[in-house]
Parts: structure tokens; sequence; C-alpha cells
């Protein structure tokens, strides 16, 4: 939802963005396995890997477009709450912003492994599609677990639903990279493809625990505004210092049990 008024530019129900950004990849995955199943292109006698659903055409298409558009939405929401986190920063003087600053590097890394696990499928390039894996896999790790300390620091309650959630996410998603990586091992590939599907499990599990995790911005991004002010300047040298400041072109309104990070 978008309100204008006076050269400024209101968003709201921001809340939505996280909904689909979850959503998408849940439905890019379920079509590209069914319609790769419809056709046998995946085998029914083990678990596929997440890649495996994209990986032959037509459903490589639908893999590719949807992970591409949720890619997109995952760096609207990393970039808003770099924006929020600043905020939450400069209001309470504190000095913590390299953390959310390697946070912003995280959530970038992240979605360019997206991007890139996205457009290079495993059985045409697997070299170029593994480093986007582990791009995408280890920047979320890292994304994670940074705000999991901006959410602990900046509760009123330590033990915070949200917080808890987080905390667990970040949990099953590092362990689960850790088993799915030793089992990509050649020596241990015996235990996946067509015998106990350890790592293919273990890779599910580690992406629903990131959908979990993004699915944990829902309350926060419901009661988040960002406004865009607009505004022509003809002689910087005449311009005050409030109408210097070009760069503050947002501002927010938070949910008031995020009102400082100690």
């Amino acid at each position: 939802m978008v309100e204008e008024n006076d050269g400024k530019k209101t968003f709201k129900s921001l809340h939505v963005i996280v909904i689909v950004s979850v959503l998408l990849p849940v439905f890019t995955l379920c079509i590209s396995y069914i319609v790769g199943f419809k056709l046998e292109k995946i085998s029914s006698s083990f678990v596929p890997f997440v890649s495996d659903t994209g990986d032959t055409r037509p459903n490589s298409s639908i893999f590719t477009f949807g992970l591409s558009l949720s890619g997109v939405l995952t760096l609207v929401i990393i970039t808003i709450r770099y924006y929020q986190v600043e905020y939450i920063l400069l209001e309470t003087k504190t000095q913590s912003s390299w953390i959310n600053q390697f946070s912003l590097v995280s959530g970038l890394t992240l979605v360019f492994g997206e991007f890139i696990v996205a457009a290079f499928q495993i059985s045409n390039i697997k070299a170029v599609h593994f480093i986007g894996a582990g791009m995408h896999f280890g920047g979320a790790a890292m994304f994670c677990a940074t705000q999991c300390y901006f959410t602990y620091k900046s509760s009123k309650k330590k033990c915070q639903i949200t917080f808890v959630v987080r905390a667990l996410s970040t949990a099953i998603m590092t362990a689960s990279s850790i088993v799915f990586g030793v089992f990509m091992i050649p020596s241990l590939n015996k235990y996946n493809r067509k015998g106990r599907n350890v790592g293919q499990t273990f890779e599910w599990l580690l992406v629903s625990s990131q959908l979990i995790f993004m699915l944990t911005f829902l309350n926060e991004f419901r009661e988040l505004e960002i406004e865009f002010r607009l505004s022509k300047i003809n002689n910087l040298q005449d311009a005050d210092e409030e109408s210097k400041r070009l760069v503050n072109i947002a501002s927010f309104t938070f949910s008031k049990t995020y009102q400082r990070i100690d």
C-alpha cells in the first residue's frame, strides 16, 4: 500500500513482501517437482535434492523464474531490515553498526548465491552451481545469526517467542548445513541418491528452517512504515543543513518491543 502526501510517499503493509517471499519458493519447488515427476524427469525411487527439481527442462525454467523473483523480494527485505536496525542504532547512539553492515553483506551474499543456483543448473555447470549453493547457505546462516543477535539485544523480553524461533531456526540451519556438506563428500554419496536420502533430507530441512526464519519478520514488517521524502534543491550551497541531508530520505515506524539495542 502506498500513500502520497505533499511530495511524500508512505509504504505500508510491508508484511505482504515477507509472505510472498516465502510462498514463492514453496510454490516454485512444488510445481517444479510435480512437472518433473509427471514428465518422468525426476525419479520416484529416492528423495530429490532441491536442485534436482529444476535440473531439466521444462521445470528448470519454472525453477529459475521463481527463485529469481524470490531473490529480489529477499533483497528488499534484507535492505529494509538493514535500515531499520541502522535507525535504531542511530536513535540509541549504540556502536554496533559494523555487525549490521556484516549482516547486510551476508544477506547480499545469500541473495547472489540464490541467483547463481537458479541460473546455473547442476547438470550443466556443477562447479558454479555448488559455489552458488555455498554462498547462499553460508550467507543465510551468517545473516540469520546476526539477526538473532539484534533480536536478543533489542527485545524487552529476552525469551520472546520471536527470538526463540529465530534462534532455533538458525541452529537447525547451521547443523543441517554441516551434515549436508559432509554427506556431499564422494565417499559418503552412497547414502544419498538411491540410498538412505541423508543429504537430501538435511538439505530440505535447511531450506525449510530458512523459510521459517524469514517468516519471523512478519509481525515487525506489519507494524513498519517507510516514508520517502522527495525534494528539489536548486543551489546546494544555499541549502540549509536539513536539506543537505539527502541520504536521510526514509523514516520508520517500529513496534514498541524494538526500541533500543544495548
